[in-house]
């Protein structure tokens, strides 16, 4: 009979999940500026606990314009030709570093090129390209043939302006960046 139960109980919460909201996300409400997201979830009890998130959006007080574009201004991942060429037209410096997923050294560099995009927010674009994809070859043949990390920078024309090889200090690569793109 227990068993019974049980299994009936398990079906009802079955069914109840799946008409309803819980464990799915559900979408922002947006209300005198601010965008809640709400999320229903089961905890490891298993009771329900809703996660609210609250947003600030534009024009309202506590809006900050660096946390909102922070993803934007973020190490952006260039697979094609086409998407490097995309970045020229927003007008800005570009800095982009031809990698290796087999190189030690280019993966001690992810973390200071990460804090450098965050640094020039706003002045410079970043940009990471893995020389093994076959869609960006011909660009990493061009500006990375003498090894991994390459950092090269470009003006917001497009026009090479100087390469930085191999791992490099924080400060030097900031330093590479402020004397090529910042000038």
């Amino acid at each position: 009979m227990k068993y019974t139960l049980f299994t009936s109980s398990l079906v009802l919460a079955l069914l109840c999940c799946s008409s309803c909201s819980w464990g799915k996300k559900q979408a922002p409400v947006e209300q005198k500026g601010v965008v809640q997201d709400r999320q229903i979830e089961l905890n490891e009890g298993g009771q329900a606990v809703e996660k609210l998130q609250r947003k600030i959006t534009q024009g309202q007080p506590g809006y900050e314009e660096k946390t909102r574009d922070a993803i934007a201004w973020s190490v952006q991942e260039i697979t094609t030709q086409e998407g490097f060429d995309l970045l020229f037209q927003e007008g800005y410096p570009v800095v982009v570093k031809f990698y290796g997923s087999y190189c030690p050294p280019c993966r001690r560099m992810k973390p200071i090129f990460e804090k450098l995009a965050g640094d020039f927010t706003g002045k410079v674009r970043f940009v990471a390209i893995e020389v093994q994809q076959a869609g960006v070859r011909t660009l990493a043949q061009t500006y990375a043939n003498h090894g991994v990390p390459s950092f090269v920078a470009f003006d917001k024309n497009k026009e090479y302006l100087g390469t930085r090889l191999g791992a490099a200090s924080e400060a030097e690569l900031s330093r590479f960046i402020s004397q090529h793109c910042l000038r």
